[in-house]
């Protein structure tokens, strides 16, 4: 099913989770927190797979979430020639969807694909879109700092912003290697998506992992640091969606939540946009 021939029913609140550049967090946060909406039997939940028509650069293969997982095998990972972009609706929850996009195209494809996300977004009605991930940004006081950016121009102050009033606003002048963040900043900021919440926690790639083509977040890369910013993605996440209530519990997932980056075009890392506009 293409993103334009999507038939399913999307949520008025939902959460999207992208490969960023780093660990993959914001990905691994939405994970633990479907999880534990979607409960130890997700057979009640709506679960469908919509693709973008362009060769990925690099996938991720969720471990141990067999409804999540997107639709490809290792082995055939190179001659795939669409991503596949999960989103799941939990029983307990049918207010929120979540959007898992399993996968980035080249760099010049990615203003295609969160183009083509918007417009499925606001043909469904959404009202409120929050956006979980790590990012390596400029101008940020330190690493390890959660920011919070509202692209939305509005004036008026939404619900999102309301609950996530505690947190420092990015600070203007950032600038990320992030394409992705850095298209979708962008594009919400002209969106019928009235209500959005970039929630970016500063980081720095692991040493190494630029170079490496596998790597499995979640027991690579996992000290304390990697475990603090999915924690915290959690916590912020479900107070953005308002299931704070669940973030504790949700902790306790975090250790089952793996996620495998396989890189297919290494030479895509040194291709970026510029910077949020």
């Amino acid at each position: 099913m293409k993103l334009s021939d999507a038939s399913f029913r999307i949520s008025h609140t939902v959460v999207l989770a992208y490969p960023d550049i780093t660990r993959a967090a914001g990905f691994r946060a939405a994970l633990a927190l479907w999880i534990k909406l979607a409960g130890s039997d997700p057979a009640g939940s709506t679960v469908c797979t919509a693709s973008f028509a362009s060769k990925p650069t690099e996938i991720l293969l969720p471990r141990n979430v067999p409804e999540i997982s997107s639709s490809y095998r290792q082995g055939e990972a190179d001659s795939a020639d669409e991503i596949p972009v999960v989103f799941a609706t939990s029983r307990s929850h049918p207010e929120l969807t979540f959007c898992f996009v399993s996968g980035l195209p080249a760099t010049e494809h990615i203003p295609a694909l969160v183009d083509g996300l918007t417009t499925l977004l606001e043909q469904h009605n959404v009202k409120s879109l929050v956006v979980p991930l790590a990012a390596d940004v400029t101008c940020a006081e330190k690493e390890g700092r959660l920011w919070v950016q509202y692209p939305e121009a509005s004036m008026d102050l939404g619900k999102l912003q309301s609950q996530l009033a505690e947190l420092r606003h990015l600070p203007k002048g950032a600038e990320t290697a992030d394409t992705f963040l850095s298209v979708l900043s962008n594009i919400m900021s002209a969106s019928a998506v009235g209500d959005v919440a970039l929630l970016i926690h500063a980081d720095k790639r692991p040493a190494g992992s630029r170079y490496q083509q596998n790597v499995v977040f979640g027991t690579e890369y996992a000290d304390d640091s990697d475990a603090e910013i999915v924690r915290s993605l959690v916590r912020t996440l479900s107070a953005a969606i308002g299931i704070a209530g669940t973030a504790s519990n949700a902790m306790e997932d975090l250790l089952s939540v793996q996620t495998e980056r396989v890189r297919l075009d290494v030479d895509q890392l040194a291709k970026t946009l510029g910077t949020f506009g």
